[in-house]
């Protein structure tokens, strides 16, 4: 007699995304939570910071979380049964420069009963044209605590050069390659590059891990460049498809596709048209486009 055939656990896998907090807007957890939620897992978000809006809306209105504060929530987390059930870790804006700290332990928490679970970090330093915009710590703490723990990082190319002891920003295609490429010497297995400024006027995102490179292109949109959470909903995004991969990724299959990079960046350029069509200040989240999912 076979025995049966054990069915899927229905109830939705829990994610823990450490980043910030906005009352108004989409960027953080802002971002990620929606994303989550929508491709069917359990966003548990830690607050980095909890702010009225982003500080590009107007100056910067709330707090920063102290380390010490993210600290005890992730530990309350890590006490509670359905801990060992948490599909991967996703920690964007930091905040207090001790963040970095708490998140790795947490991280390595999660590792101690799963090894592969699956950590995406994406660096909230700063961006070209304005700068560092965190705590100057910053940048050493999150290459010390994170990029010899992660999975995939996500920088734009001005994180991607502090990141790697860049004295400028890598421009064209051919230097932020280069520097994804010592990136990854790092530990990161997989490095998407955001916010790629091309030759032709489109926008890449530069995919860079162990078989090769892939370049994702998109029109650039007009009339948004202050519309900010682009790269945290492609973060989230990203973050739902390891956590859905068999366990462990890699190996011989990648754990990100070109075709899946060229359709989340798709959406991402829909939901910017979108955006200036309605003629409203943050992303509308609504609607298949926020799930992530693939077809």
């Amino acid at each position: 007699m076979t025995s049966p055939v054990s069915s899927p656990d229905p109830r939705p896998r829990p994610i823990l995304s450490i980043q910030s907090h906005v009352a108004v807007g989409h960027v953080g957890n802002g971002a990620a939570v929606p994303a989550l939620l929508a491709a069917g897992f359990a966003p548990w978000a830690i607050p980095t910071a909890v702010l009225a809006h982003h500080p590009g809306r107007g100056g910067f209105v709330g707090r920063i979380t102290p380390a010490e504060e993210v600290g005890a929530l992730l530990t309350g987390v890590a006490a509670l049964p359905e801990f060992p059930s948490c599909g991967g870790v996703l920690s964007g804006y930091a905040g207090h420069p001790g963040t970095p700290r708490a998140v790795a332990e947490a991280v390595d928490a999660l590792r101690g009963i799963r090894p592969k679970t699956p950590f995406l970090c994406d660096p909230v330093l700063g961006d070209l044209g304005r700068g560092l915009y965190v705590h100057g710590d910053l940048p050493d703490r999150m290459s010390r605590f994170l990029l010899s723990r992660a999975t995939v990082v996500t920088p734009n190319p001005f994180e991607l050069a502090l990141l790697t002891g860049c004295a400028d920003p890598p421009i064209t295609v051919e230097e932020v390659l280069e520097a994804a490429r010592t990136l990854r010497t790092r530990g990161p297995e997989v490095v998407v590059v955001t916010g790629v400024r091309l030759g032709d006027g489109g926008i890449g995102t530069l995919l860079v891990d162990g078989v090769g490179f892939h370049l994702s292109r998109q029109d650039f949109v007009t009339g948004v460049e202050a519309v900010k959470g682009t790269g945290d909903l492609l973060a989230a995004w990203l973050m739902a498809h390891l956590a859905r991969a068999p366990d462990p990724p890699g190996g011989k299959d990648r754990p990100i596709t070109p075709d899946h990079l060229d359709e989340l960046t798709s959406r991402i350029g829909h939901l910017l048209r979108e955006t200036r069509r309605l003629g409203i200040a943050e992303m509308p989240l609504h609607g298949s486009s926020s799930n992530g999912h693939s077809s």
